[in-house]
C-alpha cells in the first residue's frame, strides 16, 4: 500500500478531484425532507390511514391564534379586531379555513335544512317531548306564553325568537347538539352570546386556523408562522386610530406550527453555536498538540471531501436527506478526525525521523493502519446495524452513517497520505518544519507527549491498585446506572420557560381538553353498517366523556341514529298520527295566535311548512342523503364515500395534552378496553392521529436502536474475534468500551439524566471511539509482546499510541461535548451522554486498559496471542 501511494500519488488526487467535483454535481440536485411524519416505514398502516383521511378532509391540526387586549378596550373594538384579522388570515392561500366563532343556526334554518328528516335525528325521549309539545293544549299555552313576553322589558329581545319559533321546538330538534363543523372549538365556556371564543374575562380572544399542511412539514410552517405574523402586525396598525388603545394589544400563536418552527429556529442557533466553539476548542488543542497548523489543512481537506462523496451517495440510495441523516456529518467529522489523528501521529512519529518518505508511508501503515481499518469498520457496522431497522429516520441515518465512514476511511488512509507525500518534503510548502538550512539535515515535526510515559510508568509500576481501585469505581457506578431511564417525554426535551408551550397550556385549560384528537377509523360494507357500528362506538366512548377521561367526542353516532332506530321513529310516528297530524297542528297555531291579537307573519308561515315536513318523514336516512345540504360540511368529516368504498371517522379529544408514551398508550388503551366491552372488536376499526402516530415513532425509535444496539454488538464481536483470532486479545480490546459504558450510566445517574430519543443517538459513537481505542491500544501492547523483547519499554511505547487517542478523545469531547450550551435540555442531553461515555473510554483506555498489559507483562509466557 505505501508504494502504491507513493509512487501514484498524484494521480490519485487527482482522480479524488474528478470525483469530488461529480459529487458536487450530484449534491445539487440533493432535496432536504424535513416532514417527521417521512421518518416511518412506508408501510406503516396507521400513516397510511392518516395521510389518506386527512387528504380528504383536510389535516386536523390547528394553528390557534391568541387575541390580547387592553382591560379598557371596547367590546366592540375588540370583536371588530377578531373579524378583521381572521379575514386577512382567510385570505392567504397557506389557510383552509378560520373560525373566530361559532356558526350557528336560527330556527327557520334549522327546520328548512332539517325538515325532511329532522325527528330521524332525535333521541326517543326528545321524540316524546316533541309530540308533547305540539298537542292543542301546549299550543294554546305556548301561544299565550309568547304574549306575555313581548309585553315584559324584555319583549324587544324575545321579538326575534318568537318570530323564528313561536312553539319553542327548536331545543329539542337540535337536541342539543352542536352541528358547527369545528371539532375542537364547541367549549361552552369559550364561547359568548355572539358565539366568539374568548376567555371569561373577554380580554382574550381566540381564533382557530386550519392551514393547508401539517406542522411536521417545517418548510411549510415557517412560511405560514411568516405570513400570519406579517398579517397581525398590518391588522395592529391599521387599529391604531385615535381614541382606540390598541397600543398593548397581542396576537400569540401556539400549536404544533410555532412550535416546530421555534424548535428549528432554536437548534440552528445552538447548532451554529456548537460548530464554532467546538472548532475553536479543536483548533486550541491541534496548536498544542502539532507544531505547524498547516496539517489541519490536508486534515480539513480530507475531512470535506469524504463528507461531499457522502452527501453524493444520499442522491441514488434516498433522493434526500432527513431530519435524522442531518446527524451523520457531525458523527463523520467526529470520527474522520480521529482517523487522521492516527494517520498524522504515526507519520510525523519519532521512530519516523530520518525515514525517506516511502518508509515514513510504511511505518505509519504498519503501526496505526490496521487500528483505523478494523476500528473504523466496525463502527461503520454498528451503523449500518441501525440500516436493518424498518424505521425509515433510523434506517436511511444508518446506512448514510456507515457509508460515510468508509469514505472516511478511504480518504484518511489514502487521500490524507497522498497530500502529505506530495506537500511535506524539503523544499516545498514546509521548509521551516522540515528542512534545517544550516546544516541540510531533516527533522520530523514533533508533537507534544501530553505527560502520557509519565502516568503510564505509574501505572505499570502499581497495576493491582490502579485494578483495584477501577473496579471498585465500576462497580460503584454500575450500581448506579440501574436507576437510569428512559425519558419519552418529548415536553422535557424543551426549555422549561417556553412561551408557546406555556400558551399551549392555557388554550388546553380554556379548551377543557387537548389541543389535538385521536382519530377512529372504521370500514363498513354498506352504510347502514356505518351508522350501527358508529353508533356502537359513540355510545360506548361517550360513557368515558361522561366520567371525564375525555374530554370532547364526536363522530357519526353523535348525529344520525341507525336505520334500525329510525325505522322504530317512523313506526312510533304512523301509531301515533294524531300526535303528528300536520292539518291539526296548523289550525289550532291559527287559532290561537288569531284569539291573541297576533297576525302570522310570512316567516312564521314558513316556519309552519317546514315543520309539516319535519314531522311527516316517510323513510330512513343514509349519510349519502344529506350530500348536497346544508349539513355537508358537517358529515365530511364523519363520512367519507370514495366509489364502493366507505369510511368513518371519530374523533377523540384527551383530557389534557399527552407528552408521555405511557399516557398515550393508557389513554390508547382504554379506548380499546372500553370498545372491546362495548363488544366492538380491534379488526373493526383503526386508531390513528398526529399524536398516536409521534407516540408510535418514538416506541419504534426505542424498539429499533434496542435491536441495533444488541446487532452491533454482536457483529462487532464477531469482527474483532476473526480479526485477533484469539479470546483473549478480544476482551482486552473490548475492554475500554464496556467500562465506558459502564462509567456513562453511573455519570448519568449522579446528574439524573436519562437516556432519551436525542442522546440514544450517540451511543453508536461512543462504540465507535470504545472500540476505535481499544483496538490501537491492543494491537500497540500485542505487537510488541508477540514480536519484540520482553523487557521493552512500555510506557514509551504506549504513549505513542496512547497521545494519539487521547487526542482523538479530546476533538470528540470538545466537539460533542460542546452541545451542553445548547438552550434545549435534549440537545443538552445529547453533550453529557458524549462527554461521559468518551470521557470514560479514555479513562478505560489510558488507565485500565495498561493496568491490564503491565500485569499480563509480568507473565509473558501464559499470552503469547496469535496476531
Amino acid at each position: 500500500m505505501h508504494q502504491f501511494i507513493f509512487r501514484f500519488h498524484k494521480h490519485i488526487l487527482i482522480f479524488t478531484l474528478i470525483c469530488t467535483l461529480g459529487a458536487g454535481v450530484l449534491i445539487s440536485q440533493l432535496k432536504l425532507d424535513l416532514d417527521l411524519f417521512s421518518l416511518l416505514p412506508e408501510d406503516h398502516p396507521g400513516l397510511k390511514t392518516f395521510f389518506e383521511i386527512t387528504e380528504q378532509i383536510g389535516f386536523q391540526s390547528l394553528l390557534i391564534a391568541v387575541i390580547t387586549f387592553p382591560k379598557e378596550t371596547d367590546q366592540a373594538d375588540k370583536e371588530n379586531f377578531v373579524q378583521r384579522l381572521a379575514e386577512k388570515y382567510a385570505q392567504t392561500p397557506l389557510i383552509l379555513k378560520t373560525r373566530y366563532k361559532t356558526e350557528s343556526l336560527n330556527t327557520n334554518q334549522i327546520f328548512e335544512h332539517f325538515a325532511p328528516y329532522a325527528l330521524l335525528f332525535i333521541d326517543q325521549k326528545d321524540f316524546k317531548r316533541l309530540g308533547a309539545k305540539l298537542t292543542d293544549d301546549q299550543i294554546k299555552n305556548q301561544i299565550r306564553e309568547n304574549k306575555k313576553i313581548l309585553t315584559t322589558p324584555f319583549g324587544v329581545i324575545g321579538k326575534n325568537f318568537i318570530q323564528n319559533d313561536p312553539l319553542n321546538l327548536a331545543e329539542i330538534l337540535t337536541a342539543g347538539k352542536n352541528y358547527s363543523p369545528d371539532l375542537q372549538t364547541d367549549s361552552q365556556k369559550m364561547r359568548d352570546s355572539k358565539g366568539y371564543y374568548r376567555s371569561q374575562d373577554s380580554n382574550t380572544y381566540f381564533l382557530f386556523i386550519r392551514p393547508q399542511s401539517p406542522p411536521q412539514n417545517l418548510a411549510f410552517s415557517k412560511k405560514l408562522m411568516k405570513s400570519v405574523t406579517l398579517l397581525s402586525d398590518q391588522v395592529i396598525n391599521e387599529s391604531r386610530t385615535p381614541g382606540q388603545n390598541f397600543k398593548e394589544i397581542s396576537v400569540s400563536f401556539t400549536g404544533g406550527y410555532p412550535i416546530a418552527v421555534n424548535d428549528e429556529a432554536v437548534t440552528r442557533y445552538d447548532v451554529q453555536l456548537t460548530l464554532l466553539t467546538s472548532f475553536a476548542g479543536i483548533m486550541i488543542i491541534f496548536g498544542i498538540w502539532l507544531k505547524t497548523p498547516k496539517i489541519l489543512i490536508f486534515i480539513g481537506l480530507s475531512l470535506i471531501i469524504s463528507l461531499l462523496w457522502t452527501f453524493a451517495f444520499a442522491l441514488p440510495a434516498f433522493g434526500h436527506l432527513n431530519f435524522l441523516t442531518l446527524i451523520f456529518a457531525c458523527v463523520l467529522i467526529g470520527l474522520g478526525v480521529d482517523f487522521a489523528i492516527h494517520v498524522v501521529n504515526r507519520y510525523f512519529d519519532q521512530q519516523a525521523i530520518g525515514l525517506t518518505q516511502v518508509q515514513r508511508l510504511e511505518y505509519t501503515y504498519k503501526t496505526a493502519g490496521s487500528g483505523i481499518l478494523i476500528g473504523g469498520f466496525t463502527t461503520a457496522v454498528a451503523f449500518y446495524s441501525i440500516g436493518l431497522s424498518d424505521f425509515r429516520g433510523f434506517r436511511e441515518l444508518g446506512i448514510l452513517t456507515g457509508t460515510g465512514l468508509l469514505f472516511s476511511i478511504l480518504t484518511m488512509t489514502v487521500v490524507l497520505p497522498s497530500l502529505l507525500t506530495l506537500f511535506y518534503k524539503p523544499g516545498i510548502l514546509n521548509k521551516p518544519t522540515i528542512l534545517n538550512k544550516k546544516d541540510g539535515k531533516t527533522k520530523s515535526i514533533r508533537m507534544a507527549g501530553l505527560g502520557l510515559v509519565g502516568i503510564l510508568g505509574w501505572i505499570e509500576k502499581y497495576p493491582k491498585i490502579i485494578l483495584f481501585g477501577s473496579g471498585l469505581l465500576l462497580l460503584w457506578f454500575g450500581l448506579l446506572a440501574k436507576q437510569v431511564g428512559f425519558d419519552d417525554n418529548l415536553r422535557n426535551f424543551r426549555p422549561n420557560q417556553n412561551k408557546t408551550f406555556q400558551l399551549q397550556d392555557k388554550v388546553s385549560s380554556w379548551l377543557g381538553g387537548s389541543t389535538s384528537s385521536f382519530i377512529l377509523v372504521t370500514a363498513p360494507q354498506t352504510e347502514k353498517d356505518a351508522l350501527e357500528l358508529d353508533h356502537k362506538i359513540y355510545t360506548a366512548l361517550n360513557k368515558l366523556v361522561i366520567s371525564g377521561k375525555v374530554a370532547h367526542l364526536k363522530g357519526l353516532g353523535k348525529y344520525l341514529k341507525t336505520p334500525a332506530q329510525q325505522q322504530k321513529t317512523l313506526s312510533f310516528i304512523t301509531e301515533n298520527q294524531s300526535l303528528f297530524d300536520a292539518e291539526r297542528i296548523c289550525l289550532s297555531f291559527f287559532r290561537e295566535m288569531n284569539l291573541n291579537g297576533f297576525r302570522v307573519s310570512e316567516q312564521q308561515q314558513l316556519y309552519l311548512a317546514n315543520l309539516k315536513k319535519a314531522i311527516r318523514p316517510d323513510r330512513i336516512i343514509l349519510p349519502s342523503d344529506l350530500k348536497a345540504t346544508e349539513f355537508t360540511k358537517l358529515l365530511n368529516q364523519f363520512f367519507l364515500q370514495k366509489d364502493n368504498r366507505f369510511r368513518t371517522i371519530t374523533y377523540i379529544s384527551p383530557p389534557q395534552d399527552l407528552w408521555e408514551s405511557s399516557a398515550t398508550s393508557a389513554f390508547r388503551e382504554m379506548l380499546v378496553s372500553r370498545l372491546e366491552a362495548a363488544g366492538i372488536s380491534n379488526t373493526q376499526y383503526q386508531l390513528s392521529g398526529a399524536g398516536l402516530l409521534t407516540n408510535e415513532l418514538k416506541t419504534l425509535i426505542i424498539k429499533n436502536m434496542t435491536q441495533a444496539l444488541w446487532v452491533a454488538g454482536l457483529v462487532i464481536s464477531i469482527m474483532l474475534f476473526l480479526y485477533y483470532r484469539d479470546l483473549k486479545l478480544m476482551a482486552l480490546a473490548m475492554s475500554p468500551l464496556l467500562a465506558g459504558l459502564i462509567i456513562l450510566g453511573g455519570v448519568l445517574a449522579l446528574l439524573k439524566i436519562d437516556f432519551n430519543f436525542f442522546n440514544l443517538m450517540v451511543l453508536p459513537m461512543v462504540v465507535g471511539i470504545g472500540i476505535d481505542d481499544g483496538v490501537h491500544f491492543t494491537n500497540t501492547f500485542n505487537q510488541q509482546i508477540h514480536h519484540e523483547k520482553d523487557n521493552y519499554n512500555m510506557p514509551e511505547e504506549l504513549s505513542r499510541t496512547g497521545r494519539a487517542l487521547v487526542l482523538t478523545s479530546l476533538t470528540s469531547l470538545v466537539g460533542f461535548g460542546s452541545i451542553i450550551l445548547s438552550h434545549y435540555p435534549g440537545l443538552r442531553s445529547m453533550g453529557y451522554v458524549a462527554l461521559a461515555g468518551i470521557g470514560g473510554c479514555l479513562y478505560a483506555s489510558i488507565i485500565i486498559l495498561p493496568a491490564l498489559f503491565a500485569i499480563i507483562k509480568k507473565h509473558p509466557a501464559q499470552f503469547r496471542p496469535r496476531f
